[in-house]
């Protein structure tokens, strides 16, 4: 178990990882079950990016486990469903017939902004918000689909889904995640975050059943990069990525109460170059973490 003084000597390490990354870094993160907390910038707000799928996820569940949703209805997609941005369905033709579960799969594992958008046009944005300040997280703001989050961060005028898809495929206007900081679009802490994904993991969100399947399909294996690159493959890791311009973020829970390890990480990134420069750098925070809980448990 972690004790407070050896949560002293992780962040005196996780400090030298921040400082020698060319760019601007939040981490928070806590042991599971002990609790014990610790991080650089924790408090430090960014863009959520994609990250803000989560909280969708999670109110999606609530619905079900309330009765006012199922993850078997189906819905027809249409063309006016087409959401710019990373996904697969907007390249789809219309008619497909996918159920809500199939869409929440897509959501968090290839992080399909036209399934997201449905999501949260079943779910409401005032939903989400309500429960994240039921849940203490203050420094959370969620107030914008992913429409709006691509205009804004290219700072484009309100517009239809259909014609930002059609302003990026005239020519990709520079995305600037300021422009989210600046009006708190979609924005949070890496502390708020982990406070989150350790309120799900502990089931005091939605019930074993509901807990279970968010965290299956957030652990389905979608890149060994960000949080995942520097962690044998054998580990669990249940996370959201996200990619905004030089925003680049990844959230999860790795491992599981009976490994060797078990913790809550966020870890949300701005640097000016080439993404793959963060992902490396939220790569060796996620494996010194694991590395020295899993020593730490073992001593």
């Amino acid at each position: 178990m972690v004790s407070s003084r050896d949560s002293e000597r992780l962040r005196e390490l996780l400090s030298e990882e921040v400082g020698a990354f060319d760019g601007t870094a939040g981490i928070a993160i806590e042991s599971i079950p002990a609790g014990v907390r610790t991080g650089i910038n924790e408090e430090r707000v960014f863009p959520m990016a994609s990250v803000f799928k989560i909280p969708i996820l999670v109110e999606f569940l609530a619905m079900v486990e309330g009765g006012s949703a199922s993850l078997d209805d189906r819905i027809e997609l249409r063309a006016e469903h087409r959401t710019a941005g990373s996904g697969i369905l907007a390249r789809m033709d219309p008619g497909l017939n996918p159920t809500w579960k199939d869409l929440l799969t897509l959501m968090i594992n290839i992080s399909d902004n036209s399934a997201t958008d449905l999501v949260l046009d079943r779910v409401g944005i005032s939903a989400i918000q309500r429960r994240l300040d039921a849940l203490g997280l203050e420094d959370t703001k969620f107030n914008a689909n992913c429409t709006d989050v691509i205009r804004i961060a290219c700072g484009l005028p309100p517009m239809a889904p259909s014609e930002l898809s059609d302003e990026l495929e005239s020519g990709v206007p520079h995305i600037d995640g300021d422009r989210l900081l600046e009006g708190q679009i979609d924005t949070s802490t890496p502390a708020d975050m982990v406070r989150l994904l350790v309120e799900l993991e502990a089931g005091r969100i939605l019930g074993e059943s509901a807990t279970g399947l968010a965290l299956d399909i957030m652990a389905i294996r979608k890149m060994s990069k960000r949080l995942a690159g520097g962690l044998p493959r054998r580990v669990r890791v249940a996370s959201k990525t996200g990619t905004i311009g030089s925003v680049v973020n990844d959230a999860g829970i790795i491992g599981g109460i009976d490994d060797d390890c078990c913790f809550a990480i966020c870890a949300f990134t701005k640097y000016g170059g080439d993404e793959s420069v963060s992902e490396r750098f939220i790569a060796r925070i996620a494996a010194l973490v694991y590395d020295y809980l899993r020593e730490d448990r073992r001593g």
